[in-house]
């Protein structure tokens, strides 16, 4: 180890004289140290080391380290070093490393990979990168982005993601500006759109609101006004409710409510169960479920099974409620799932 720090030559000399497994763990080890302070020697060290485990593991932090003085030539090496199981990891930390200072290097980098996952990986990391800096650039490079097949196209889409939702965190109001000048439909960012419409409605809900609800994709703009209708709900329950009781009657607008009162019965019961009572929910979900509402003023009216469990499904997911609002407090979504696995180790109820 001493060696190792003082004279790293004479420790790979030391290290190449002995044989079998001892050869390779202390070459490992010199080649491990050398890394740090001299990668391109190390690289041109690990060529006495055969392919194993820690070989693979050697190269990662080889590129890593390399990266950060040289990343090109970083490249050109772990191209013709890294086996297969390395070459993934070993390109993602040089590209990191590249796109911080020059994302256009890194880009053309990229568009000379063949697709698989290392290019996928790289380009959804880039995009990140690069919006965090200069989002414009970014958007221009994503936009010219192969999707000859499935891969490529979804790493161009999840590039637009990735850019969309970097700028949302910064500048949400932008972000939603470029967003609404896109067509119907265009490279499926319901994603963004949610993202957009959950930050900007925790700084300005009635602007997020106005935007979500005026958005051209059908099923975007529903996504979008759901999660911001959710954000809102979360700090101010009463406006929440007073925006979506004005939107046009429907099974969306049904849902947020359901939404809305789900969150609000975690602040004020009381309250949440009035306004349940009041609206239209109830009616609207048995209907859904293919239950005349009169049949409650019916006392030996009954429902089949299948209407049952289709109105408990719905109300499960309206409320937000897997008990229907029979607790103080709603119960998550999954928390019964959660609660039966737990329960398959126990031998009895009791435990």
């Amino acid at each position: 180890s001493s060696l190792e720090n003082t004279d790293p030559q004479t420790a790979l000399d030391w290290a190449s004289s002995l044989h079998g497994t001892e050869r390779d763990n202390a070459l490992g080890s010199v080649i491990g140290r050398l890394a740090n302070d001299n990668p391109e020697a190390a690289a041109a060290a690990l060529d006495q080391l055969p392919d194993s485990n820690r070989r693979s593991s050697l190269v990662q932090q080889i590129a890593m380290n390399w990266a950060n003085t040289d990343p090109n030539a970083a490249l050109q090496w772990v191209e013709t070093a890294a086996g297969s199981g390395s070459y993934d990891s070993a390109v993602s930390q040089i590209l990191s490393r590249l796109g911080q200072n020059d994302p256009t290097s890194a880009a053309d980098y990229i568009s000379q990979m063949d697709s698989g996952n290392a290019k996928s990986s790289s380009i959804s990391n880039l995009a990140s990168q690069w919006a965090q800096n200069d989002v414009q650039s970014a958007l221009a490079w994503a936009q010219q982005l192969p999707a000859d097949n499935t891969q490529d196209a979804q790493a161009r889409k999840s590039a637009y993601q990735n850019i969309l939702n970097t700028w949302a965190n910064s500048d949400p109001a932008s972000a939603a500006a470029y967003l609404q000048n896109l067509s119907p439909g265009d490279a499926n960012l319901n994603t963004a759109a949610n993202n957009i419409a959950r930050l900007w409605a925790q700084t300005d809900p009635n602007t997020a609101l106005n935007w979500a609800n005026n958005l051209q994709d059908p099923a975007m703009r529903t996504a979008a006004l759901g999660t911001a209708v959710s954000q809102l709900a979360n700090t101010d329950p009463q406006s929440a409710y007073n925006y979506v009781s004005q939107l046009p009657a429907g099974n969306d607008t049904n849902k947020m409510l359901g939404s809305v009162i789900s969150t609000w019965s975690s602040q004020d019961p009381a309250k949440a169960a009035d306004l349940l009572a009041s609206s239209n929910l109830s009616g609207a979900a048995l209907e859904s479920a293919g239950i005349a509402p009169a049949l409650l003023a019916t006392p030996l009216s009954r429902v089949t099974q299948a209407q049952y469990a289709h109105l408990t499904h719905l109300l499960r997911h309206r409320l937000r409620d897997e008990l229907w609002g029979l607790c103080s407090r709603p119960v998550p979504p999954g928390a019964f799932a959660q609660t039966c696995r737990l329960l398959v180790g126990c031998r009895t109820l009791g435990e």
